[in-house]
């Protein structure tokens, strides 16, 4: 979790931060060098299919998987994980429709809500262990920049994109693809920070699972092995 362990020194705890905020700064340089590749190599304007839309499907396809890990690796956390990996998994749908409606019309929304009703029933199943799980991710280094992130995400990137702000700015110069070159590029910012803290917060509560059974193995040499526990 977030505070360091007993074994650890305080000097180790605040070294593993700085890493952790060095490889957060160089994760954030992801939009602006997708913006560039948008506007400078592909001259797309920042579109349907172009490098910012596609590097946030790629980063919510890496949430996604992160956390079908954790619920696979670490039953403690299942309930969260699934629920928080559906939750991902819904907006990678809405990304998606634009091509999902050109299929079948609505087709992202029957999906989005099929995923949805099924992890919400799964999840308030046994809602104790979610919530204690959600609670557990949480706390670990990386996954508490999660909120932060869904913040830039859901409200900063709609804030930035309304559209009567760039008008009142840039008048008879507006250009909506400014605006919209804007937006896409602060909700890949967003996605960004929310892959790297679950990312980095499933490494913490996969690897505080496996040294919490080693400790059990060794202090309790009858313990069953980990295939057959979690069994």
């Amino acid at each position: 979790m977030n505070t360091f362990s007993e074994s650890e020194s305080p000097w180790g705890a605040v070294l593993r931060k700085v890493v952790l905020l060095f490889l957060l700064g160089v994760c954030m340089t992801l939009p602006i060098l997708m913006l560039r590749l948008d506007v400078q190599i592909f001259a797309n304007g920042v579109g349907e299919g172009g490098a910012v839309e596609n590097a946030q499907l790629l980063l919510l396809g890496i949430s996604i998987a992160s956390l079908t890990v954790l619920a696979k690796v670490n039953q403690q956390d299942k309930k969260f994980a699934l629920l928080a990996a559906a939750f991902f998994a819904c907006m990678f749908v809405r990304e998606c429709d634009f091509f999902l409606n050109e299929l079948v019309p609505h087709l992202w929304q029957y999906i989005v809500a099929v995923l949805s009703i099924s992890a919400l029933a799964y999840a308030a199943s046994d809602p104790r262990s979610t919530a204690f799980g959600g609670l557990r991710f949480l706390r670990t280094d990386g996954g508490a920049l999660v909120l932060p992130g869904l913040a830039v995400l859901l409200i900063y990137s709609r804030l930035m994109g309304m559209q009567d702000i760039w008008i009142d700015l840039l008048q008879d110069g507006y250009v909506r693809s400014v605006k919209n070159a804007i937006e896409e590029t602060t909700e890949l910012l967003g996605y960004t920070v929310i892959a790297f803290s679950i990312a980095s917060g499933v490494i913490s509560r996969v690897t505080t699972t496996a040294r919490d059974r080693k400790t059990r193995r060794t202090t309790d040499p009858g313990m069953p092995s980990v295939r057959k526990e979690a069994a």
